[in-house]
Protein backbone atom coordinates (compact mmCIF):
# COMPACT_ATOMS: atom_id res chain seq x y z
CA UNK A 1 0.00 0.00 0.00
CA UNK A 2 2.71 2.33 1.10
CA UNK A 3 4.71 1.78 -2.14
CA UNK A 4 1.04 2.25 -4.58
CA UNK A 5 0.75 5.72 -2.44
CA UNK A 6 4.42 6.64 -3.15
CA UNK A 7 3.97 5.92 -6.86
CA UNK A 8 0.72 7.76 -7.24
CA UNK A 9 2.51 10.50 -5.20
CA UNK A 10 4.79 11.03 -7.94
CA UNK A 11 2.96 10.59 -10.98
CA UNK A 12 0.46 13.46 -9.84
CA UNK A 13 3.91 15.45 -8.89
CA UNK A 14 5.05 14.85 -13.02
CA UNK A 15 1.81 14.93 -14.28
CA UNK A 16 1.34 18.66 -12.56
CA UNK A 17 4.44 19.75 -13.78
CA UNK A 18 3.87 18.48 -17.54
CA UNK A 19 0.35 20.32 -17.26
CA UNK A 20 2.08 23.51 -15.52
CA UNK A 21 4.67 23.41 -18.29
CA UNK A 22 1.85 23.14 -21.29
CA UNK A 23 0.79 25.66 -19.92
CA UNK A 24 3.06 28.85 -19.57
CA UNK A 25 4.13 27.27 -23.28
CA UNK A 26 1.16 27.90 -24.52
CA UNK A 27 0.28 31.31 -22.89
CA UNK A 28 0.61 34.23 -25.36
CA UNK A 29 3.23 36.55 -24.41
CA UNK A 30 2.19 40.24 -23.46
CA UNK A 31 2.90 42.97 -25.85
CA UNK A 32 5.15 45.26 -23.81
CA UNK A 33 6.60 43.14 -21.22
CA UNK A 34 7.20 39.99 -24.07
CA UNK A 35 8.07 36.55 -22.09
CA UNK A 36 9.19 37.78 -19.04
CA UNK A 37 5.25 38.16 -18.08
CA UNK A 38 5.16 34.14 -17.93
CA UNK A 39 7.50 33.93 -15.08
CA UNK A 40 5.26 36.58 -13.33
CA UNK A 41 2.37 34.69 -13.49
CA UNK A 42 4.09 31.60 -12.14
CA UNK A 43 5.63 33.09 -9.14
CA UNK A 44 2.29 34.40 -8.40
CA UNK A 45 0.56 30.73 -8.75
CA UNK A 46 3.16 29.10 -6.50
CA UNK A 47 2.94 31.89 -4.21
CA UNK A 48 -0.93 31.80 -3.80
CA UNK A 49 -0.52 28.00 -3.69
CA UNK A 50 1.93 27.79 -0.92
CA UNK A 51 -0.19 30.13 1.45
CA UNK A 52 -3.07 28.03 0.65
CA UNK A 53 -1.00 25.11 2.04
CA UNK A 54 0.19 26.94 5.16
CA UNK A 55 -3.68 27.64 5.73
CA UNK A 56 -4.80 24.19 5.07
CA UNK A 57 -2.11 22.90 7.53
CA UNK A 58 -2.97 25.18 10.14
CA UNK A 59 -6.85 24.35 10.13
CA UNK A 60 -6.36 20.84 10.09
CA UNK A 61 -3.93 20.88 12.81
CA UNK A 62 -6.88 22.82 14.93
CA UNK A 63 -9.78 20.62 13.52
CA UNK A 64 -7.55 17.55 14.59
CA UNK A 65 -6.64 19.00 17.98
CA UNK A 66 -10.37 19.31 18.35
CA UNK A 67 -11.60 16.30 16.94
CA UNK A 68 -9.05 14.24 19.36
CA UNK A 69 -9.80 16.62 22.51
CA UNK A 70 -6.50 17.72 23.40
CA UNK A 71 -5.63 20.04 25.70
CA UNK A 72 -3.26 23.18 24.83
CA UNK A 73 -1.13 22.17 27.74
CA UNK A 74 -0.45 19.11 26.00
CA UNK A 75 1.05 20.84 23.00
CA UNK A 76 2.84 23.24 25.12
CA UNK A 77 4.80 20.84 27.41
CA UNK A 78 8.04 19.10 26.00
CA UNK A 79 8.11 15.47 25.14
CA UNK A 80 8.87 13.31 27.91
CA UNK A 81 9.82 10.90 25.47
CA UNK A 82 13.29 12.16 24.78
CA UNK A 83 15.78 14.01 27.23
CA UNK A 84 15.41 17.49 26.84
CA UNK A 85 19.09 18.01 27.41
CA UNK A 86 21.26 15.16 26.08
CA UNK A 87 24.70 16.59 27.05
CA UNK A 88 23.31 16.56 31.41
CA UNK A 89 25.14 14.56 33.02
CA UNK A 90 22.92 11.45 34.62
Amino acid sequence: MNQFIRRRFWLLIGLCAVLAGLVLWAMPAEKTIGQVIKIVYLHGALSRAGMIGFIAAGLLVILVTWLLEIPLRVLREPSRLRDPDPLAAS
